[in-house]
């Protein structure tokens, strides 16, 4: 015997605790139906209540080292790719030189990590460096615990990181 699917009602959508509260059913008609309130838009982005922050990066010469002030966070499909296009280009353009100005990064996962990761391996097989420039606290954690601290010279100051090349 076939049973029929039985409506979950109103009682069981007032419910909460178990993710019933204002959910609507796919096919109801209503806005944003078809997926969970807390689901991303794209697909391998962090819910983030602001919505999420474009990567952009401000690029600049000084004494014949390329400045990259990195400004969003570094994430899959977000910054990873914003910064994987930049450094290819720069390598492209024949710059060996490279400092990532990373203070206005408040947030890398670990697509995010790999690219950096990518970006100063690209540079080195070309014959460059890249060095990093005002670690945020959170970025320099990660870059310990990972042990990453022993791949990237970190800098405080500016003159320093130019001057290192």
């Amino acid at each position: 015997m076939i049973r029929p699917r039985l409506d979950p009602g109103p009682e069981r959508e007032r419910q909460t605790g178990f993710g019933f509260g204002e959910h609507h059913y796919p096919g109801s008609g209503a806005p944003g139906a078809d997926r969970r309130p807390d689901t991303p838009e794209k697909p391998g982005t962090i819910p983030d209540e602001g919505g999420m922050d474009d990567m952009k990066i401000t690029e600049r010469s000084v004494g014949g080292v390329t400045v990259l002030a990195l400004d969003g966070k570094i994430v899959l499909g977000d910054g990873d790719d914003v910064l994987a296009d930049k450094v290819s280009e720069v390598v492209a353009r024949g710059d060996r030189k490279v400092v990532l100005d990373v203070a206005g990064v408040p947030y890398v996962d670990s697509a995010g990590l790999g690219e950096l990761v990518r970006c100063h391996t690209r540079l080195v097989k070309a014959g460059g460096n890249i060095k990093m420039l005002h670690l945020t606290a959170r970025l320099r954690d990660l870059l310990q615990i990972t042990k990453l601290v022993t791949v990237f010279e970190t800098f405080e100051s500016e003159d320093e990181a130019v001057s290192s090349f």
